[in-house]
C-alpha cells in the first residue's frame, strides 16, 4: 500500500516541475523581451552620452565665435562710418583681435580664428585679421587674409568658408577638411555679421577634428561596436572604414544601429555586433534556466521536510491536551501553519485562551474571583519593585450583616444581596478592576483616572442607594468601605497597603451597620 506521505511528495513533485516548467518558459520569455529593451536603451545611453560629450567639444568653439560675434555687433554702431573711417576701423579691428586671442587662448582645440570683412563694402585699410596655429600644440601667430576677390563664389576649397555661411544667412558648421598648409586636419565654424540687413563680414574660427576623431574612436561599444558622425544629408563626416561625404553605407548584416541628434545638425550613429549585443542577455537566459533547475529541486526537497513535519503540530496537540489533562493551563503552541492543522491549532488555542476566563471568573457575580486577584497582586507587587514614583489605591468593600441575611432569608437573598453589592460597586469604578475574594468582600485597585478622583467616587458611592424585592419583602445594601493610598515610604509590600485599607473598613463598619436595614 502505498503511504500518504508518499502520495503527497510524489503529487507535489510533479506539480512543481509543471509550474516550473510553465513559469520558467513564460520567465524566459520575458526577460528575452525586457533584456533586449534593456540592451536598446543601454545602447541609445551610450550614443547620447556620446553626442553629449562632442557637442561639449565643439560647443566650446561655437560659444568662442558667438561670444566674439555679439561683442562686434554690439562695438560697430554705423556700419558705413565703421566702412569709410579706416582709422576707427583699424582701432576696433586692433581691439577685436585682441579679445579673439583671449577667447581663443582659452578655447580647447581651437586651431585658427578669424575676421573677414566683406570685401565689397572694405576696399582699403583694415579688412579684417587671422591668427592660426603652425601645428596643433603651437602658438597662435598672424597669418596674411584670403584675397577673397580673386576667387569665384563657387569656388569652395579657397573662400567656401566665406561664401557658404553668407550664403546660408546663419551660424554654419563646415564640412571638415585637410589643411595642407598646416598639415591639420580641421572643422570650422562660422557666423555671418549683418547690421542693419547688410552684410559686414564673418567671424569664425576653426577647430582640431582629429580631437573629435578620437573621442569617437575611443568609444567603449561593448566588444566590437564602433561610432561615426554623419550631416543632416546622411552623408558622413567621419566614419572609420569611409570616405568624407559618402552617402552609400551599407549597413553590415547581423547589426544594432542607433543614432542621437547633436546641436548643430550632424548625427551621431553608434553601430555594435549582434552578438555582442545579445552577449548579457543570452548570459541571463542562461542563468534563467540553471536557477529554475536549482529552483525546481529545492521546492521538491523543501516539499518533502514539509512533508515529514506535518505530524509534529498533532503531536504537539496530542502533549497540550495531556497537560491540561493534569489542571496545567500555561501550555503554548508554536503551530503557525496556515492549512487545516493550523486551523486547528488556533482553534484550540483559542479555547485555551478562553479557560482562564472561567478559571479566574466569580461565577455569580461575574467579577474577577480569588484567583484573579492573586494574580493582580503579584502583578502589582511586581511593578512596585521596578517602577518609581507608582501611585495606587486599595479600596476593601465589605457586605454588611452577610451572614444573618443567610440564616434569617436564605442563601438565594445573600446571593442576591452579593450581585447587587457588585452591580453597585461596578457602577462607580468603571475604569478599574473589581474583584470579589469571598465572604461577601470586595478588593478595587484604583489607578490612573480612579485614583485622581478617588475621593468624589468614594462619596458617590456612599450616598448611592441599592435596594431589591425578594420573597415579598424589599431588601437594602449596606456596605462598609476602607480605602489606603500605596505610601513607598512607609508602605513595603501590597500586603501593608491591603491591611491599611482593611482597618479603614472595620472602621467604616462600626459607623454605617447601625443603618443596615434588612427589611422595610
Amino acid at each position: 500500500m502505498t503511504s500518504i506521505k508518499t502520495k503527497l511528495i510524489g503529487l507535489t513533485s510533479a506539480g512543481i516541475l509543471f509550474t516550473a516548467l510553465l513559469l520558467g518558459g513564460f520567465a524566459i520569455w520575458r526577460l528575452t523581451k525586457v533584456s533586449n529593451e534593456s540592451s536598446s536603451n543601454s545602447l541609445q545611453l551610450i550614443c547620447d552620452k556620446e553626442k553629449d560629450r562632442l557637442d561639449a567639444s565643439l560647443g566650446n568653439i561655437q560659444y568662442s565665435v558667438d561670444s566674439m560675434k555679439d561683442v562686434l555687433l554690439s562695438s560697430i554702431g554705423d556700419i558705413q562710418t565703421f566702412a569709410k573711417d579706416s582709422a576707427y576701423r583699424e582701432k576696433l579691428t586692433r581691439e577685436f583681435e585682441e579679445l579673439f586671442y583671449t577667447i581663443a587662448y582659452h578655447t580647447s582645440s581651437a586651431v585658427s580664428y578669424y575676421v573677414r570683412y566683406n570685401p565689397e563694402l572694405i576696399t582699403d585699410g583694415a579688412k579684417g585679421f587671422l591668427w592660426t596655429k603652425r601645428s596643433r600644440f603651437s602658438s597662435f601667430s598672424e597669418m596674411s587674409l584670403t584675397d577673397i576677390n580673386k576667387y569665384d563664389a563657387s569656388d569652395m576649397e579657397h573662400v567656401g568658408w566665406y561664401y557658404v555661411p553668407v550664403m546660408n544667412g546663419k551660424a554654419t558648421w563646415m564640412k571638415p577638411y585637410q589643411n595642407k598648409n598646416l598639415n591639420i586636419y580641421m572643422v570650422s565654424y562660422v557666423v555671418p555679421l549683418f547690421i542693419r540687413g547688410k552684410l559686414l563680414g564673418v567671424v569664425g574660427m576653426d577647430a582640431d577634428f582629429t580631437i573629435i576623431i578620437d573621442e569617437i574612436n575611443s568609444m567603449n561599444v561593448y566588444k566590437n561596436g564602433y561610432a561615426y558622425i554623419t550631416d543632416d544629408k546622411d552623408k558622413i563626416i567621419y566614419h572609420k572604414d569611409y570616405e568624407l561625404g559618402a552617402d552609400n553605407i551599407v549597413k553590415q548584416k547581423n547589426t544594432q544601429e542607433v543614432s542621437a541628434e547633436m546641436n548643430n545638425g550632424w548625427n551621431v550613429i553608434v553601430t555594435v555586433p549582434e552578438k555582442d549585443f545579445y552577449a548579457e542577455r543570452n548570459k541571463m537566459l542562461l542563468f534563467s534556466v540553471v536557477l529554475v533547475v536549482i529552483i525546481a529541486t529545492l521546492f521538491i526537497l523543501i516539499t518533502t521536510r514539509l512533508t515529514n513535519r506535518i505530524i509534529n503540530p498533532l503531536l504537539e496537540l496530542t502533549r497540550a491536551t495531556e497537560r491540561i489533562k493534569t489542571g496545567d493551563f500555561d501550555v503554548k503552541l508554536t503551530t503557525v501553519t496556515n492549512d487545516e492543522i493550523g486551523v486547528l491549532a488556533r482553534t484550540f488555542k483559542g479555547a485555551l485562551h478562553s479557560l482562564p476566563e472561567y478559571i479566574y471568573k466569580d461565577p455569580l457575580t461575574g467579577l474577577r474571583n480569588s484567583s484573579a486577584y492573586k494574580r493582580a497582586v503579584s502583578h502589582i507587587e511586581t511593578r512596585m519593585d521596578n517602577e518609581r514614583n507608582m501611585r495606587f489605591s486599595v479600596l476593601v468593600f465589605d457586605v454588611n450583616y452577610l451572614k444573618q441575611t443567610n440564616e434569617n432569608y436564605g442563601f438565594e437573598v445573600g446571593n442576591q444581596v452579593l450581585i447587587n453589592a457588585s452591580k453597585l460597586i461596578c457602577g462607580v469604578f468603571v475604569h478599574s478592576p473589581v474583584f470579589s475574594i469571598g465572604d461577601g468582600k470586595f478588593v478595587v485597585i484604583l489607578e490612573n483616572s480612579d485614583f485622581e478622583a478617588r475621593e468624589t467616587l468614594l462619596k458617590t458611592i456612599d450616598d448611592k442607594k441599592s435596594t431589591f424585592t425578594l420573597m415579598n419583602k424589599e431588601f437594602e445594601v449596606s456596605l462598609a468601605r476602607g480605602m489606603s493610598d500605596y505610601n513607598a515610604s512607609t508602605d513595603n509590600s501590597y500586603a501593608d497597603v491591603f491591611a491599611h485599607a482593611e482597618d479603614a473598613m472595620r472602621k467604616h463598619k462600626e459607623i454605617v451597620k447601625n443603618r443596615f436595614r434588612i427589611m422595610k
